[in-house]
């Protein structure tokens, strides 16, 4: 595959990152990428007549602005609503590596960049062998971690940035989501904090009912001040030196 991107992970379920993926989406978008949201796993979809189900992650890439078939942006879609290992298991099949990639290989043939989104934090199991910091792995591109900047960040977020060390894995950063417009004393130093173990690169805004704003371009100009895009431009070009090292 010639295509490069990001992994986006988060340290938990529900902090931000199919968000985040949109609004980066956007902003690589604007400076010029040719650049697709990919969600290869999503749990919790909504059924639909004639036995369609509907992506809720895919449907925000969608409102961001992406115009690429719904089909081809997630490989496996699972109505119940838990980790993609059971949820697999329920409906009585099993989540194969090859298929997702190969719908990988697919978008790469129109796209020179992909930001794929896992599903829940890295060690989530995918199946009986395999959680998403493999499937990172296997994809090769950098992680961006989405974070919450609240009481108990710190240990999430490094338990985040240990384990994908020890599975061999780039960091690029950080992205806080969900920030108070007047930070409190914690939430400055979890940020400040963290900032030691991996590149703050992004702290999103609180902002009321972000998820039915998605794709208006004043919510994109609000937000891409908060956005290192600058870095995340540099790291698609190839000058990345500056990575976490995993070593």
């Amino acid at each position: 595959m010639n295509a490069n991107g990001f992994f986006v992970t988060g340290t938990d379920t529900e902090v931000g990152k199919t968000i985040v993926t949109c609004l980066l989406y956007q902003l690589l978008h604007e400076r010029g990428f040719n650049v697709v949201p990919f969600k290869p796993i999503q749990t919790g979809t909504i059924s639909q007549d004639e036995g369609h189900s509907l992506a809720p992650d895919v449907e925000m890439y969608k409102k961001s602005g992406v115009r690429e078939a719904s089909s081809n942006l997630s490989a496996y879609l699972f109505e119940p609503p838990c980790s993609p290992h059971l949820a697999s298991r329920l409906v009585g099949t099993t989540i194969d590596f090859p298929v997702i990639f190969e719908m990988m290989r697919n978008l790469s043939r129109t796209y020179n960049s992909i930001l794929m989104e896992g599903a829940g934090g890295l060690s989530v199991p995918i199946n009986e062998q395999k959680d998403m910091a493999d499937l990172a792995k296997e994809a090769g591109f950098p992680l961006l971690i989405v974070a919450r900047p609240n009481l108990g960040t710190i240990n999430h977020t490094l338990q985040t940035i240990y384990y994908a060390k020890s599975k061999g894995l780039r960091i690029a950063g950080v992205i806080f989501s969900n920030v108070p417009a007047e930070k409190t004393f914690i939430e400055e130093e979890n940020i400040r904090y963290i900032q030691q173990f991996a590149p703050v690169l992004g702290s999103i805004p609180k902002v009321r009912e972000i998820e039915e704003k998605i794709g208006s371009a004043d919510l994109l100009a609000t937000l891409a001040p908060f956005i290192e895009t600058e870095k995340l431009v540099n790291i698609l070009r190839g000058e990345n030196n500056w990575l976490t090292q995993t070593n």
